[in-house]
């Protein structure tokens, strides 16, 4: 009986061994704190060792876990010693939001499983003072996995303070060495990425590398080779140059591969008006900058800027914090000043080109009159130009509208004339005015380039004459009508 007695013990004590013993969990049953609560545990050759501590006075236990777990997790922060701020570069916040988010899951959910190295100890939860609850958070963090996570993060300062540091210890050498441009687009990097960074000074360094790239900029100067150039509408213009010199004259040495934004004005031809237009060259190996011309497609005075263009780096200080603002609008109106304009003047190469001319005139009735007047006019004025008169027979006129006889002067003087300036002139109206008689013509000109069949050039004009007789007003008016469109022919016809 004793024997069989004996058995069953040893077999009790067997299986009670066999069980395995629960990780120490919510102790709130415990009335006296546990040792780690007074006084955090020393760390060990493995493990750092962290706590954390959330009172909810409602009893809140969720409340009191959250503060718990932001007390911890702030010990942890302060150890590896990086903090984000709302100025932290995305990628750097990113990975520290990260790294937070899987302490706070880790202890949330009580797993080990969520962040390598980091595990939760023990939880005490503290009801002596119903209803308030005080929760107490013990961790620890292997130190070979928190010293990695340490340097990881770290090295995101590091990239953010070399992103300020390297450029501009490259701009200084550049600097010395009297690479003015060179050293301002580092200054301006370097600013840029002082004015993301949450590095201590940041400010500081922003404000210098910007007092440094205006002191760069303020050594380089655009000095003009040529200017006042004039050409003729249709052909090529001389190429426009200026060089960028570290200096003031022309005999400084030249600056190479520095951008220049240019802004000239050509013909837009569905409107007939001129409008900007802009392009970016670069100086060559000697500082010089060439900009040639698109072919005027009209006829007047003109200019072209050259502008020292830094705005490729300017992009980075776009969005820079409010107290900053100044600073860049001192540095952009200092470029802006880096600025020369060259005039030119396009004059019409229409006289040298063989144009066929032929005005018809019609009366108030709609009458062909068969006269000259506003074509002898147009040629008083052209005189210089290569006009040639050309003729149809009334009979022809009469039987063909505006197209047909176009159409028909087109294929008659094809080969013989470069260009067709057609044009009618009506007779709208007589009136009477203290005893003189006044007459209203007006006129459509249209000029077409034959080669192309393009038509290059119309306007309509309007005009009154005077004279004793409907037919001296009349022939007044058809003549001056014709002085207008030859004016305006010489002044606008490329």
């Amino acid at each position: 009986m004793l024997k069989k007695y004996i058995l069953i013990l040893f077999i009790f004590l067997l299986i009670s061994g066999c069980v395995s013993t629960p990780a120490p969990e919510n102790n709130q049953n415990e009335v006296n704190p546990p040792g780690w609560v007074l006084a955090k545990p020393q760390d060990d050759n493995s493990f750092m060792y962290f706590t954390g501590t959330g009172t909810s006075d409602s009893g809140d236990h969720a409340d009191a876990k959250n503060f718990a777990t932001s007390g911890l997790l702030a010990e942890i922060m302060q150890y590896i010693g990086v903090t984000i701020t709302t100025e932290t570069e995305a990628t750097a916040k990113a990975t520290l939001d990260q790294f937070q988010a899987y302490i706070t899951q880790t202890v949330t959910q009580e797993s080990t499983a969520t962040l390598a190295g980091f595990e939760v100890v023990e939880i005490w939860i503290d009801e002596r003072r119903s209803p308030a609850i005080t929760i107490y958070i013990l961790a620890r963090y292997s130190k070979i996995e928190l010293d990695k996570e340490k340097a990881r993060l770290e090295a995101l300062v590091i990239e953010q303070d070399e992103a300020i540091s390297i450029p501009e210890a490259e701009g200084l050498n550049l600097f010395s060495e009297g690479r003015y441009y060179a050293a301002a687009i580092k200054f301006i990097t370097a600013a840029g990425a002082a004015s993301k960074s949450t590095i201590p000074n940041a400010d500081i360094k922003f404000k210098r590398n910007i007092d440094y790239a205006m002191s760069s900029i303020e050594q380089i100067n655009l000095i003009k080779i040529n200017d006042n150039i004039s050409g003729l509408a249709g052909q090529e213009l001389d190429p426009f140059q200026a060089k960028v010199v570290t200096g003031g004259s022309l005999d400084d040495p030249g600056v190479p591969d520095v951008a220049i934004l240019i802004n000239y004005r050509e013909l837009y031809a569905p409107t007939g008006r001129l409008v900007f237009r802009n392009q970016t060259i670069k100086t060559d190996n000697s500082g010089i900058a060439a900009f040639n011309h698109p072919i005027p497609d009209f006829v007047g005075s003109s200019e072209v800027s050259f502008s020292l263009d830094l705005s490729a780096y300017l992009d980075d200080l776009q969005d820079v914090p409010d107290e900053h603002d100044a600073l860049v609008h001192s540095l952009e109106e200092l470029i802006v000043k880096k600025n020369i304009i060259f005039s030119f003047e396009v004059t019409s190469n229409a006289k040298n080109i063989k144009t066929g001319i032929f005005i018809i005139n019609y009366d108030e009735n709609n009458n062909i009159t068969g006269t000259l007047d506003t074509a002898s006019g147009m040629q008083s004025v052209l005189s210089d130009y290569n006009l040639v008169s050309l003729s149809m027979s009334a009979s022809e006129l009469r039987r063909m509208n505006r197209d047909e006889i176009i159409a028909s002067l087109k294929a008659k003087y094809a080969g013989q004339i470069e260009r067709l300036l057609f044009g009618t002139v009506k007779i709208e109206n007589y009136s009477q005015n203290s005893g003189r008689t006044f007459a209203e013509a007006t006129a459509t000109i249209q000029v077409w380039e034959l080669s192309t069949d393009i038509l290059i050039y119309t306007t309509n004009k309007d005009k009154n004459g005077m004279g004793d007789t409907n037919s001296e007003a009349a022939f007044n008016a058809n003549q001056d009508i014709g002085v207008m469109l030859g004016n305006d022919v010489r002044n606008n016809l490329r």
